[in-house]
C-alpha cells in the first residue's frame, strides 16, 4: 500500500492522491476503512481493514478525510526510526485535508499536537510544544475515512484553493517556514538551499521568493 502511495507523490500535481482501495460507500456509520500498521519493522506489516470509527474526545471534531499526503515520516515510523507512543495498530498519515461533516467546510489539519500552555506554545512555537507530538505518529492519522483531531488544529481552506495542493505541503512547508524563522534572515538575503529538490527544499525556495 505504501509503495503505491509513494509513487503517487511523483505524479503531476493535477493527479488525485487516492488511498489504496478506500471509499466512502460504507453504510455502517460506526465503521470505517483504514490502513493500519500492525507491527514496527516492515512495509508488510501494513494492512487494509474495516475498524471502528474514531470516538470524538472533548475539544475535538471528526473529519471526513478527502486527501492525505504521503511523507517520509511514514517510512521512519514503519521502520522504527521515529518512536510512536500509540498502542499498535497505528494509522499513519500526517498531511490531512478533510471536510467537517456538520458544516461541509474544507479544512487542513495542523499536523503537530500542542498544549497551548507551555512556554514554547506561548512564544508561538507550537511545533516545539513540550508536550507535543505528531498526528500519524503519536496519535492516529489520516490514512482512513475519518480522523478525530483537536479543534484548535483546524485551519479553514479558503474557497477557490484546491485542497490537493494543501495536503502536499502541510508538513514540508511548515518545516521550511520554521527554518526561515530560526535563521532570522534579513530582507533580500541571498540564500543557498541544499537538497532543493525535496519537499522542504522546494517549499523553502517558494517561501523565500515571496
Amino acid at each position: 500500500a505504501i509503495a503505491h502511495l509513494t509513487r503517487v507523490r511523483s505524479r503531476p500535481p493535477e493527479t488525485k492522491i487516492n488511498f489504496v482501495g478506500i471509499s466512502y460507500n460504507n453504510k455502517k456509520q460506526n465503521k470505517m476503512k483504514a490502513i493500519l500498521l500492525k507491527k514496527i519493522g516492515s512495509l508488510g506489516n501494513l494492512v487494509y481493514e474495516e475498524i471502528k470509527s474514531p470516538k470524538v474526545q472533548i475539544e475535538e471534531v471528526k473529519i471526513k478525510v478527502i486527501y492525505c499526503g504521503v511523507n517520509h515520516l511514514d517510512l521512519l515510523v514503519i521502520y522504527g526510526k521515529r518512536p510512536t507512543t500509540v498502542k499498535l495498530p497505528l494509522i499513519l498519515g500526517s498531511e490531512i485535508v478533510g471536510k467537517i461533516p456538520d458544516t461541509n467546510e474544507n479544512v487542513v489539519v495542523y499536523p503537530w499536537i500542542f498544549c497551548g500552555k507551555c512556554k514554547q506554545c506561548l512564544d508561538g512555537n507550537m511545533n516545539l510544544c513540550d508536550l507535543g507530538g505528531t498526528i500519524g505518529r503519536t496519535r492516529q492519522g489520516g490514512y482512513a475515512e475519518y480522523v478525530s483531531v483537536p479543534v484548535k488544529n483546524l485551519v479553514k481552506i479558503p474557497i477557490g484553493i484546491d485542497p490537493r495542493y494543501i495536503c502536499a505541503v502541510t508538513l514540508s512547508a511548515v518545516t521550511a517556514l520554521h527554518m526561515i524563522k530560526r535563521a532570522n534572515l534579513p530582507n533580500k538575503t541571498t540564500v543557498m538551499i541544499n537538497g532543493a529538490t525535496g519537499g522542504v527544499g522546494t517549499a523553502l525556495i517558494q517561501l523565500l521568493k515571496h
